[in-house]
């Protein structure tokens, strides 16, 4: 055989050599870590599990509509940090290892990151609010055109004690074929001020008179998706005067034996009052004693 084809055919052989040793070293080294990082997902699994059963345990009896914040001081492992918030410390069960597990329960304005799925609302109640409200609203990771348009429907009592609503919509990603003429003002979201789709502040007391009382914001994401969503976060520019909003139940659970334990941060927020079917909003304001201005 010729020698530059023996020289080839060595060439050749090497680098297949080469290539296989560097898959097997690869192999070898993803093994290892995956192995690591079954162990700890392991015990990570088991201590989300006690610690979202312990949240939901706590949802279910301080997070209705009925209960009171101050009503976690019957648990003598809660404490009052001030008339807003509860701090509590649970030991929760596991067959293998502790588990601590630090819940903070918080009466809040802001609303931070609220999942609403298309079509259904998150009502805010005002109670006589006239300020602005500072919103944005995201679905992460997804391009304009996934994103949400927003409706808008601000229900107001006129100085004779009847009841009326307003409906406006900000229609930045195009969802509607069409915008109606604004009845409120939206002007720029001083922390995304480069955002004019999706983040806005928005002005409701130009669309009633100085005698009407806001009593409540329903606030609805339009998507062309179906079973879609975004999160949403909604600050008042006056916070004084604005009510609180949500029950934020807010857990970091973690292994107090273990230096290297796997800590679980779990957010749960609980609207504080009732929520109405989005897909009912027009029925409840056609069919009620509400009238539509």
């Amino acid at each position: 055989m010729n020698k530059k084809y023996k020289a080839q055919i060595m060439l050749i052989t090497l680098i297949v050599l080469t290539i296989l040793s560097i898959v097997t070293v690869t192999a070898i080294v993803l093994n290892s870590r995956d192995v690591a990082e079954v162990v700890v997902n392991k015990k990570y699994d088991e201590i989300y599990s006690a610690s979202e059963n312990k949240v939901l345990e706590l949802v279910n009896i301080y997070g209705t509509y009925e209960s009171t914040l101050a009503s976690l001081g019957g648990d003598q492992n809660c404490i009052g940090l001030d008339s807003n918030t509860f701090s509590c410390n649970f030991e929760l069960e596991s067959t293998n290892f502790n588990i601590e597990s630090d819940v903070s329960v918080s009466d809040e304005k802001d609303i931070v990151d609220y999942k609403v799925f298309k079509d259904r609302s998150i009502e805010l109640k005002l109670n006589g609010y006239r300020g602005d409200l500072d919103i944005y609203w995201d679905k992460p990771g997804q391009p304009i055109s996934s994103q949400a348009s927003l409706e808008f429907v601000l229900i107001y009592r006129d100085s004779g004690g009847n009841y009326k609503a307003v409906i406006d919509i900000f229609n930045g990603v195009g969802v509607y074929d069409s915008t109606p003429i604004h009845r409120f003002t939206f002007s720029e979201n001083p922390v995304y001020s480069s955002n004019t789709t999706t983040a806005r502040r928005i002005s409701f007391v130009g669309a009633i008179s100085a005698t009407d009382t806001p009593i409540l914001l329903s606030i609805t994401p339009r998507m062309n998706n179906l079973d879609d969503s975004v999160d949403i976060t909604i600050i008042p520019t006056i916070a004084g005067t604005y009510p609180d909003q949500i029950r934020k139940f807010e857990s970091k659970a973690y292994d107090p034996l273990d230096g290297e334990t796997p800590v679980v941060n779990l957010i749960t927020q609980i609207p504080l009052y009732p929520q109405t079917l989005g897909l009912f909003d027009y029925l409840l304001l056609s069919e009620g004693d509400i009238t539509i201005n």
